[in-house]
């Protein structure tokens, strides 16, 4: 094994060990790991990582009065990344893993070699000491921004108990959710009517054209921001000539806001890709009602 230029790494807010099932079908387990429905289990996709930067420690050698010396222990891997697919949406989104203690990588390079942890025989994730999500650096017109993720493990994972394998698929095919950013161009509380745009977080593309059919009822959720209580969508409609969406609340519904917000939400992501939204999660926007 000769390890290349790792290409790209998988991250897990908690332990992950996979099972002989889940490595016999490797590619349709991450790819579910990286849409999962609930975060805490969800895997998150760094691909086409760049500019690596090997900082790892020489080992720490005390030296003795008399000359003599000896290893205290071995230096930690320290490394760090760059990337521009995804950008600052991206780094956003990976900074929301920064300060927690329990986050788990694995790696893959350029051929697909994948580095995890052997875990009593089965291979996990490696714990790592810190990931970072750096704060960004500006374009100054003689580079582009910059993007930087850092990871710090021990060699006792990278190294001593280290298990790693090819794939046998392209890895940075495996793809995290899509956002979904939907911008409130108007509401009527009166009529319970609201028209919005939805976009992709990541470039804001209009979905309109691609996806206009996938946006019904059943994807999405209103809900009284105070009570909690359900609210009626009655209707999606598709407006061609703005690439718009017509949302009609149910404004007679018992829990109807007499003054507060309504939460039009999006349902988990299996729901969407029921539906022929795949490979999508959304963001929430808060509908003001006032009392007259």
């Amino acid at each position: 094994m000769d390890w290349k230029i790792i290409a790209g790494a998988f991250l897990f807010d908690a332990p992950k060990t996979f099972s002989a099932a889940e490595l016999a079908n490797l590619q349709l387990t991450l790819q579910n790991l990286a849409w999962s429905d609930t975060s805490a289990n969800r895997m998150y996709p760094l691909n086409y990582l760049l500019n690596p930067q090997d900082n790892s420690e020489e080992p720490v050698i005390q030296t003795f009065s008399d000359g003599s010396k000896a290893k205290v222990r071995d230096g930690v891997m320290d490394w760090k990344f760059d990337f521009t697919a995804g950008a600052f949406p991206l780094l956003q989104a990976l900074r929301t893993h920064n300060g927690n203690s329990s986050v788990y990588a694995i790696f893959y390079d350029k051929n697909n070699n994948i580095l995890c942890y052997n875990n009593a025989g089965n291979a996990a994730a490696i714990p790592l000491q810190v990931f970072d999500a750096e704060i960004w650096k500006m374009n100054t017109g003689q580079a582009t921004a910059v993007y930087r993720v850092h990871f710090v493990l021990s060699p006792t994972y990278g190294t001593d108990q280290a298990e790693y394998f090819n794939a046998g698929f392209d890895l940075s095919q495996i793809v995290g959710l899509q956002d979904i950013k939907p911008i409130v161009n108007g509401f009527n509380q009166a009529t319970g009517m609201a028209n919005l745009t939805f976009l992709t977080e990541n470039g804001g593309s209009n979905l309109y054209d691609l996806y206009s059919a996938d946006f019904v009822t059943a994807i999405m959720a209103a809900t009284n921001a105070s009570t909690g209580g359900d609210i009626t969508i009655t209707s999606i409609t598709p407006l061609a000539g703005n690439k718009t969406f017509n949302i009609q609340l149910n404004h007679a519904d018992a829990d109807w806001p007499s003054d507060g917000n309504v939460i039009l939400s999006f349902k988990a992501p299996s729901v969407l890709a029921a539906n022929g939204l795949v490979g999508f999660a959304g963001e929430s926007v808060y509908l003001e009602v006032t009392s007259s």
